[in-house]
């Protein structure tokens, strides 16, 4: 594995999707599929290859969500990018030449590992998300491309032990800015004892051109890069035009994915995930030297190439780094059975954002910040607070928060909300009906202060379908005031949810498709859609549906608990809705 393709791996977790909209209190992350990340690499760095030309692959970079492409084909849009960047030269073209039993993983085996993961993640992420400041968003992105530098570090030092290649070849990425790699090119030239004007007559260009390359970080064609490892071949003595081509092609690339890295979470950030790149990796690169034992060496770093942090042999790994790391955060990052991925973005989105709160509140004395959008600070720093506990299961003591909340700022809706909520999920699962009955009381003060937030009043309407109710609920969610606003994917399912509990199929089934249109990718409402269109005797609709499901990361275990329901037959079609599991409750926000 080389430097680039380290990178390649490194760019799936971030796509170029951005918030538009910054001037919200917070937002939900939109999160892009590995289509539009491998199409936006693909489109930074110029790959072109006829399987990237097809309607295929143009839907699977798009992230349609209505016309998914099959896994096979997937891999053969993933394959054909590696392919191109191999013949390109941007990294050294990997033979699966058998050592020791084993095969050498290539380019495109990591592609699809990392694509694969991301959008198993991403699932799981889009539905736990608490919402985010937009300022703090990037530091969600960070979280995950730490995650991914650990992966790919691990897995370059076993790539570098497989091709014989030394710790040294990691200094290029010391010149991954696009400063520097103006900089590394001017070192090629002195090098090869050639003025500017000399460098520009050979390679028939313009003295500008020559200038924009060295000063301005500007990145040459691929038939001058072409050409200046010609060039330089022919002045450096001791070189090679290939080597000197494939390590220009490979700087280039790492530069350009590192800027990519840069739209999202700033390059002071990209600058650091580097360096540690180099660090962890050429630290890997010797205790597989010290604790491999070298008759099943290759099997081994085999192994870890293909797996990386997933591999058994990754652990020991793993631990010599937090031994050495003096850095808290980055040896939680490194900890082989510490926080999961989706874990990590959530506590990092939380924990940041808490943090905030308090350090603002202790610096201003509770004052009011007009850049926070918020008008008791000291009232929100309680309302984050629950948010954490509920995260963590805690939910008396997330109650005990936004009760302070909602005193310290009894107008805001959220707060109250928020009391509602957490009230209403206590009485539930405890059959205490006087905490039900507060809870509906701060629902409809929600209500009453925001009448035009939809999210209290489809609460309500969910509250009553879990006090067995679902008749009351169903007329509640058909009576919306015109003053909550446009309807939303959670008001739908939860409308779906109590009409097929009174045993109204149709009715449930355009429900679900009508959170489905607004929110295509919701495994539970695909399944529910799944699952109401066989009872219905729509056999098409059932199987689209399932796929998807399938597709967007569902659990075994769910997909089996929906069988053991349909073994139940009529009786389950007549008078069971969905489990209660498996209904869409949406994370906790403000309006």
């Amino acid at each position: 594995m080389t430097l680039a393709s380290s990178f390649c791996g490194m760019a799936c977790i971030i796509g170029e999707e951005r918030e538009g909209d910054m001037t919200e209190r917070e937002v939900t992350p939109r999160l892009p599929t590995s289509g539009q990340i491998i199409g936006a690499l693909a489109s930074k760095l110029g790959i072109r290859h006829p399987v990237l030309r097809t309607r295929t692959a143009r839907r699977y970079f798009s992230g349609d969500l209505d016309n998914l492409v099959k896994d096979s084909s997937r891999d053969e849009i993933i394959e054909a990018v590696a392919e191109t960047l191999a013949n390109a030269g941007f990294i050294p073209r990997q033979k699966e030449a058998e050592i020791d039993n084993t095969v050498v993983p290539t380019l495109t085996t990591v592609l699809k590992w990392h694509a694969s993961n991301w959008d198993l993640l991403r699932t799981f992420l889009r539905r736990r998300m608490a919402c985010v400041m937009p300022s703090h968003l990037p530091k969600v992105w960070e979280a995950y491309v730490r995650l991914a530098v650990i992966d790919l570090a691990l897995r370059m030092a076993a790539h570098l032990h497989l091709s014989g290649t030394y710790p040294a070849a990691l200094e290029l990425l010391n010149w991954a800015s696009v400063d520097a790699r103006g900089d590394f090119l001017n070192q090629k030239r002195r090098q090869a004892s050639l003025t500017l004007e000399a460098l520009a007559e050979a390679l028939d260009v313009t003295d500008n051109t020559v200038d924009a390359w060295m000063y301005d970080g500007a990145r040459p064609s691929n038939d001058n890069l072409t050409k200046l490892a010609e060039t330089l071949a022919e002045h450096i003595q001791g070189s090679d035009m290939a080597s000197i081509a494939l390590e220009l092609r490979s700087l280039y690339w790492v530069s350009d994915v590192a800027t990519l890295l840069a739209e999202h979470i700033g390059a002071a950030t990209v600058d650091e995930v580097i360096r540690r790149l180099r660090k962890y990796a050429e630290e890997a690169y010797h205790i597989i030297d010290d604790q491999f034992p070298a008759e099943d060496r290759p099997a081994d770093l085999t192994v870890l190439a293909d797996l990386g942090v997933g591999a058994r042999v990754a652990s020991p790994l793993l631990s010599v780094l937090i031994e050495r790391e003096p850095d808290e955060e980055w040896r939680e990052d490194l900890r082989p059975m510490g926080v999961d991925w989706v874990r990590r973005a959530l506590s990092v989105n939380l924990d940041v954002h808490l943090a905030g709160v308090d350090d603002l509140i202790q610096e201003t004395e509770g004052r009011l910040l007009e850049d926070w959008d918020v008008s008791n600070l000291e009232a929100y720093a309680h309302y984050r607070r629950s948010l954490e506990l509920q995260a963590q299961g805690k939910r008396y003591e997330a109650l005990a928060e936004v009760k302070i909340a909602a005193r310290l700022d009894p107008l805001d809706p959220a707060n109250h909300f928020t009391l509602g909520s957490v009230k209403t999920g206590i009485g539930i699962g405890h059959g205490d009906m006087d905490l039900l009955n507060e809870g509906l009381e701060a629902l409809w003060l929600a209500v009453t202060l925001d009448p035009s937030w939809i999210l209290p009043w489809t609460e309500i309407g969910s509250t009553l379908y879990y006090m067995d109710r679902p008749a009351e609920a169903v007329a509640h969610l058909r009576s919306v005031r015109p003053e909550c606003g446009s309807l939303d994917a959670h008001y739908h399912s939860t409308l779906g949810t109590a009409e097929w509990k009174l045993g109204e199929l149709p009715r449930a089934l355009a429900a679900f498709e009508a959170a489905l249109e607004m929110d295509p990718e919701e495994t539970s409402v695909l399944l529910a859609a799944s699952e109401l269109a066989l009872l219905t005797g729509d056999g098409k609709k059932h199987r689209r549906y399932l796929r998807r499901a399938q597709h967007f990361g569902v659990e075994e275990g769910t997909l089996r608990f929906w069988e053991l329901l349909r073994e139940f037959g009529q009786q389950y079609q007549n008078n069971a809705g969905p489990d209660e599991h498996e209904t869409v409750r949406l994370p906790l926000w403000t309006p």
